[in-house]
């Protein structure tokens, strides 16, 4: 649990930025520049050349050992994306895995990820989930170089992740009754969003942001001897602005940077105009406005950039409209947003840190849910028993006065109802810790044994059942590579020799056409093998 002192950390390839926060306001910060041609190295070595840098600025902030630290971080392989799925809330964190693993280029199953539910919609049926990977040797170099220099991990977040959580929030926030697309100005990536009644429409992650200007002001001062360092370059590009006609402050330096900056604004406007194209629903119309949010939106000459080109009405947020890089941490910058805001769940561990934290969560689990159903059932027997008690003695005090056998049955069996009660309380406890079905367990099942010539278009978990199993729907294309075999017969096999499968039985196959390409729709029911509870328990947890 983070306390109310801890310590807020962002690495990046141009500087590392330190914040002492305390209440979530900032005590003290201080900043180290980077050579980012040096961050492959940096890399290479595990994070070792950054060790004296990070216990330097602890030092000049008199961070104490042990204080908790909260990271976000640049890697090389670190993967952060808002999936929009067709899915309700309970088994979206299950399908954005499968959606992720196409994105990365190492298997999820060997390497931290997460998923985290950010909005849904009913109708249609609609999650957004924020996924995030990375492999296991960043996350373990980055934990590794926190505790060498005494600090206590608390969040390890991918910088793109806190970007995106924050882009969605703000724009969620800020959102209309009318369609208004958001563009989010962050210094290494850039996000474009689209909302409707706090709704979210699309949005879009670019890996590119402001400091591509920063660095061409930087490069426009000549030879590297006479190069601006990249702090002074980014003051510069807020104070001058981009230098379009009518909007210079006649910055000469700015001036000369002009053609490198041509093709970062040129691409600016292009993903912008794209994905305003193919972003948008085709019955939607034109969005009301532009807004313009995040660090970047304060630099002048960005908005009548987007004026001119898109033709339609561009504003500032308002927060974001007066922000300076004044300094580490500046007010409503990537590292003071991130400090200063709570951001569950976005946070990857190494393997074994991950499984110590698995299991305080089970243990915690089990022991509260261990002792909420010994109080039920001690409660309901202490009930059972004072009923029991009193038909007994009921029973031994009516005896001597009466005469008929059917009256005394009546009251023993008043009593043997009681003592039923109690039996009824513990078949329920047992039912209740049953065997059921693994809906991730399943989905994975399903993405390991696909095949290019079968596509899967539905699947329909049932747990509810006394066999739990699935329904799925798809497609068979008959024109792929191997002609020699039934691809739906070969995928049928497939399932039936999956250990986590039990039976297979085809329900409807029909031929078709399908993308104009020869095909066969087919309706599957599986029986799937239940798991226990318990081996559930650590999957459900958050």
């Amino acid at each position: 649990m983070l306390t109310d002192r801890f310590l807020c950390i962002s690495l990046s390839p141009c500087r590392l930025e330190c914040a002492m926060m305390s209440r979530r306001r900032v005590q003290a910060s201080d900043a180290v520049e980077l050579t980012p041609t040096d961050w492959p190295h940096i890399w290479s070595e595990g994070l070792a050349p950054l060790d004296e840098l990070l216990v330097n600025v602890m030092t000049r902030l008199r961070v104490p050992r042990g204080t908790p630290v909260r990271l976000m971080y640049s890697s090389p392989e670190a993967a952060a994306e808002i999936l929009g799925l067709p899915v309700g809330r309970s088994t979206a964190a299950s399908a954005s895995r499968l959606a992720m693993a196409d994105l990365v280029r190492y298997d999820l199953k060997s390497h931290p990820h997460r998923a985290l539910v950010i909005g849904s919609e009913l109708r249609p049926t609609r999650t957004h989930v924020l996924s995030i990977a990375d492999q296991e040797s960043a996350v373990r170099n980055v934990w590794s170089w926190l505790t060498r220099a005494g600090l206590r991990p608390a969040q390890l977040c991918p910088s793109r992740a806190a970007t995106l959580w924050w882009a969605a929030r703000e724009a969620q926030r800020l959102s209309e009754p009318d369609i208004s697309v958001h563009l989010h100005l962050g210094e290494f990536t850039t996000v474009i969003l689209g909302t409707q009644d706090t709704r979210l429409l699309f949005i879009r992650c670019i890996d590119f942001g402001y400091n591509l200007l920063a660095d061409a002001l930087s490069k426009a001062g000549g030879s590297d001897s006479a190069r601006l360092p990249s702090d002074q370059a980014s003051t510069m590009l807020f104070e001058s602005g981009i230098p379009l006609t009518g909007n210079s402050k006649g910055v000469p330096l700015a001036r000369q940077a002009l053609p490198m900056m041509q093709p970062v604004l040129q691409r600016y406007l292009v993903e912008a105009k794209q994905t305003l194209r193919f972003g948008l629903p085709s019955s939607s119309g034109e969005p009301a406005r532009l807004l313009l949010q995040g660090p970047g939106a304060a630099i002048a000459g960005f908005s009548d950039l987007f004026v001119d080109q898109l033709q339609f009405d561009v504003a500032l947020s308002p927060e974001d409209a007066a922000y300076a890089p004044c300094g580490p941490c500046a007010p409503r910058g990537e590292l003071h947003s991130f400090a200063t805001q709570a951001s569950p769940g976005l946070s990857l561990w190494p393997a074994e840190i991950q499984q110590q934290r698995d299991y305080r969560l089970i243990r915690r689990s089990l022991i509260a849910g261990t002792t909420a159903a010994a109080f039920l059932i001690a409660a309901d027997a202490v009930t059972t028993r004072i009923t029991a008690d009193r038909s007994i003695a009921q029973v031994e005090s009516l005896r001597p006065q009466i005469s008929r056998i059917e009256q005394i049955d009546t009251l023993e069996k008043g009593a043997s109802a009681a003592t039923q009660r109690l039996n009824q309380a513990t078949t329920v406890l047992r039912t209740a810790a049953g065997d059921r079905i693994s809906a991730s367990g399943v989905l994975a099942e399903l993405g390991r044994v696909q095949t290019e010539d079968v596509r899967l278009v539905n699947v329909r978990l049932s747990s509810t059942s006394a066999r739990p199993g699935a329904t799925l729907e798809g497609v068979a294309f008959l024109d792929g590579a191997d002609r020699t075999t039934d691809p739906l017969e070969a995928y049928l096999e497939t399932l039936r020799d999956s250990p986590l499968i039990e039976s297979v039985m085809l329900s409807s196959a029909r031929l078709a056409r399908v993308e104009g390409r020869p095909a066969k729709r087919f309706s599957l029911q599986l029986v799937v093998v239940p798991t226990p509870l318990l081996v559930l328990a650590k999957e459900e947890l958050p």
